[in-house]
């Protein structure tokens, strides 16, 4: 996603917000600095918590989009082994069960 910050110098100060997501371009404006810096701060903010593609987009101009795409591939590869280790796990309570069963039987 491509991500542009445009920032119009007029009496205030407008900021819009142009991304390209999906097969166009989507304007949002932001608000205007001066007064009510406030809410343009306010709604950045609120794009970066509710919109990851958005957040990754600037993650990426501050240079930390790979680090982040990173950290998502180690949780989900840490999920994945933490699944077959559980599995494991089962596997050789189960095999303990199976011996003990075994070493009775054999006992008696």
């Amino acid at each position: 996603m491509l991500i542009r910050l445009e920032v119009s110098a007029s009496p205030r100060l407008h900021a819009t917000i142009v991304r390209f997501k999906g097969w166009r371009w989507e304007k949002r404006w932001v608000g205007s600095v001066g007064a009510s810096s406030t809410n343009l701060r306010e709604e950045i903010l609120k794009l970066l918590e509710e919109d990851r593609e958005f957040r990754y987009a600037v993650a990426g101009l501050l240079g930390y989009r790979e680090v982040l795409e990173r950290l998502d591939r180690h949780e989900e590869e840490l999920r994945r082994l933490r699944e077959d280790f559980l599995a494991f796990v089962k596997e050789q309570e189960r095999r303990w069960v199976e011996n003990e069963r075994r070493w009775e039987e054999k006992s008696f």
